[in-house]
């Protein structure tokens, strides 16, 4: 059978590269990064994803490193020492081959840093004498994205004036990992303000819990309300569901609310559950344990749940490509694609290189085998699919237009 010409190879690379896209799933918000001088080179060096490496490698080398204590003492260094340890230990001592530290290498290059020296000082100043409203416009302009749905914690505490999402020019998806991740303190909390809930779940407890976050949704205007599913959390499964079913799950409904969820192991998983709230809209995001990149049970026939991600465990170019290769299996072009995870506003432009190379290889070779059954497609069939899978589709299944904030919509 007839090969894919060079052609309609270099439309699909192409398309893969320079579509547009949109990241559901940043941990970072704007204004918050801001007002708290979360940012820069420093930053990067000491995000999650890096911190883990490092002291993984740090306890191996030296076991009686490997303890609690080491590790405060070490995180409670000032972010410039911890960081010229990191670069030491994981980028000087042997070459930076894990994906944490290539993204950030990825992100120097795109910044147009010289990495020649390899000396941190060197590098820091370089990236650190980019004004901060420029880099992160830079880095949105890098990863070529047309908006960031901002995450936001639901916070137990006085509200603030003014929603998260008027202040910062993107749309927020309200958080309620940290809620249910820690219920006891987070119920004390609330009764405090006058919410009557246990911390021992009853009827009360989800009806006031709804009550609550009614008045969230009302200040803060997010166009969605996402859910880490709390595995390590104090609330039991059985727990956490009744919430979801009796306080979230309706104020979705009367708000006209997506819900954006990572199920985690066995979370919510049945196929009887998608179809039991089927008026309103799921975005799930595939984990990365085991084989969690594999469509759960029932997602494939739910008309109300888009399949999204991968998250933050998958992100690297292995999880990419057996997330990319099982959805395009399943879904064809039905899902959307994210980096799922970026801790900071830089980090976007690395993290989204890599995406977008192992999406393009993946659909390259999906493309290829169509092609080969003599089954044929137009440059622009191509466009429209990578659009979807980069960010139509959740945009229509958000029911938001797409738009880019500029500099002024970051401040």
């Amino acid at each position: 059978m007839p090969e894919l010409s060079e052609t309609m190879r270099k439309t699909v690379w192409t398309a893969a590269h320079e579509t547009p896209a949109v990241e559901l799933r940043a941990r970072f918000g704007p204004m918050d990064a801001y007002d708290s001088g979360i940012s820069g080179l420093d930053a990067l060096l000491t995000s999650p994803a890096v911190l883990d490496e490092f002291f993984r490698r740090r306890a191996r080398l030296n076991p009686a490193a490997g303890n609690g204590t080491d590790e405060d003492r070490l995180r409670a260094l000032a972010p410039a020492e911890l960081a010229d340890l990191v670069w030491r230990r994981l980028f000087l001592d042997r070459q930076p081959l894990s994906e944490a530290t290539r993204i950030i290498l990825t992100t120097l290059g795109l910044f147009g840093i010289d990495l020649s020296s390899r000396n941190l000082r060197e590098v820091r100043e370089q990236f650190d004498a980019i004004p901060l409203a420029e880099r992160w416009e830079r880095a949105l302009r890098l990863a070529n994205l047309e908006t960031v749905l901002v995450s936001a914690d639901v916070s137990a505490t006085k509200r603030e004036d003014g929603p998260v999402n008027r202040r910062s020019g993107f749309p927020l998806a309200l958080s309620l990992s940290r809620l249910f991740r820690e219920w006891r303190e987070a119920a004390k909390k609330l009764r405090r303000l006058g919410f009557d809930v246990k911390s021992k779940i009853d009827n009360f407890s989800a009806m006031e819990l709804r009550r609550f976050l009614a008045g969230e949704v009302e200040c803060r205007k997010p166009v969605a309300l996402s859910l880490d599913w709390p595995e390590e959390g104090e609330l039991d499964g059985g727990d956490a569901v009744r919430l979801i079913r009796e306080a979230v799950l309706p104020l979705c409904r009367e708000g006209n609310l997506a819900f954006l969820l990572a199920p985690g192991p066995g979370g919510l998983r049945p196929p009887a559950f998608w179809a039991e709230v089927s008026d309103i809209r799921f975005l799930v995001f595939s984990g990365g344990r085991g084989d969690d990149w594999i469509p759960a049970p029932g997602m494939a026939r739910a008309r109300n749940v888009l399949p999204c991600g991968p998250d933050r465990p998958l992100s690297h170019p292995a999880g990419l490509a057996g997330f990319f290769a099982s959805h395009l299996e399943t879904f064809g072009s039905d899902f959307h694609a994210c980096h799922s995870g970026a801790v900071l506003p830089e980090e976007l432009a690395g993290s989204w290189a890599h995406l977008r190379w192992t999406l393009g290889k993946a659909l390259l070779h999906r493309y290829e085998e169509v092609w080969r059954t003599g089954w044929r497609f137009s440059e622009s069939e191509i466009g429209e699919d990578v659009k979807a899978i980069l960010g139509g589709n959740a945009m229509a299944f958000l029911g938001l237009p797409i738009r880019r904030p500029g500099c002024s919509g970051l401040f």
